[in-house]
């Protein structure tokens, strides 16, 4: 009755013998070809592996009448609000939704993506081994209940070798659909991490960490997102990775970037012209240090941005149609599913029931959308020269915070 009416997620669970519902793949010490230590390796990613596990996941069943299920994702905000306060109160700064240090709080509210979620979980359940999205950080809070969470997290570095251990034996670290039997993980070599989880302990996931998690007995947990543009790069380049492997990045990190770099700017602005008869020092000093770092961790991601709007033959202040997407910048590319913060290309004659039209980035488009069978024409939120006159107030900005 509640537009939060928790959801029962069945993904993971073989619910004896429903086909359409793919249990969760394991791999087993038998299906990797060896337990020699793996070697981290800088390449990229590997995309998901066509082959098929020989054993999957069942979920024990506690009696012929009874499952077990992973109620998961959850809001509950609405209905508890001064709980949800009083956890703000607890947390540090750092670790706050949507609060002044989390990019996510810059978006209009519209935009913003609510992570802060519940968990409910048997026994015997679990959580596929993955990172969590667009590697941002991640706590979990073991809220009630007698049971215990277990966790295997993988040191960052050894990401690549693990990637190699799952492919070895069809599983991916990006599907979210792969268990790592503990034994495979545990004599693989990897530099990890193994911590159990017990009512009243927070668990925080750096940015990047492999991790899956292991119910033991019966608990209920709250866990959230937060990105910290201190991460930036990290964010960046998975979200690069996300468009090889075609995968969607769930948060919109140009957006993100894009009202970040007005909303800083506009304060050190006010705070320049406050301040520019002033000898500086004490805490304006420092607030003027706080907002240059703010704005030149932003800055490299805008230049980034401007690149991917670019198409040869196509000038910065090329007008096109306008979006009229009532929602701005939540489109998502039909090929690489990656995120289409201005610039589209889009067809108005293909689609299907659940979306109208079809839509591509561009750098799809510079290298197939030229062949659609279809005419492609160019649709923007604004043209590329906004983008490029904000680039040159943040350059402007930084200089004279750099002089005051």
């Amino acid at each position: 009755k509640h537009k939060s009416t928790p959801v029962i997620t069945a993904k993971y669970f073989d619910f004896g013998g429903e086909k359409e519902r793919q249990p969760l793949q394991t791999i087993t010490p038998t299906q990797t070809q060896d337990n020699e230590t793996l070697a981290s390796s800088p390449s990229s990613p590997s995309a998901p592996s066509s082959s098929t596990p020989s054993s999957r996941y069942k979920a024990p069943l506690k009696s012929s009448e009874c499952v077990c299920v992973y109620a998961k994702d959850f809001l509950f905000q609405n209905h508890l609000p001064e709980w949800n306060k009083d956890l703000n109160k607890r947390l540090p700064s750092y670790l706050i939704t949507q609060g002044k240090e989390d990019m996510l709080h810059y978006p209009p509210k519209t935009q913003r993506p609510i992570t802060l979620m519940a968990y409910i979980g048997g026994d015997y359940t679990r959580t596929p081994l993955h990172v969590d999205k667009l590697n941002t950080v991640a706590f979990n809070i073991h809220v009630a209940g007698g049971g215990m969470k277990r966790w295997w997290m993988i040191d960052r570095g050894d990401k690549w070798a693990l990637e190699e251990l799952l492919r070895k034996g069809g599983g991916h670290l990006h599907t979210d659909d792969t268990w790592c039997d503990p034994e495979v993980l545990e004599s693989s070599g990897l530099n990890m991490w193994l911590v159990e989880q017990e009512p009243g302990d927070m668990v925080i996931v750096p940015p990047g960490v492999p991790h899956q998690v292991k119910n033991e007995g019966h608990s209920l947990a709250v866990a959230a997102n937060v990105l910290n543009q201190h991460t930036l790069k990290l964010n960046w380049d998975m979200d690069k990775a996300y468009r090889r492997l075609k995968t969607d990045s769930v948060y919109r990190l140009k957006a993100l970037v894009y009202f970040g770099l007005k909303e800083e700017g506009e304060k050190a602005k006010k705070f320049l012209e406050k301040n520019k008869n002033i000898n500086m020092g004490g805490q304006a000093d420092e607030k003027g240090k706080e907002f240059k770092k703010k704005l030149e961790e932003l800055h490299p991601i805008l230049l980034k941005m401007i690149e991917e709007e670019k198409v040869p033959g196509m000038a910065d202040n090329e007008v096109g149609k306008e979006c009229t997407d009532e929602v701005k910048h939540t489109r998502t590319c039909d090929i690489c599913k990656g995120d289409i913060f201005n610039r589209r290309f889009h067809c108005g004659e293909c689609g299907t029931e659940e979306r109208e039209g079809y839509d591509l980035c561009p750098q799809c488009y510079i290298s197939e959308g030229q062949e659609h069978q279809h005419r492609m024409f160019l649709v923007q939120v604004f043209p590329v020269q906004n983008l490029l006159d904000l680039r040159d107030e943040v350059v402007k900005t930084i200089k004279e915070l750099t002089e005051l």
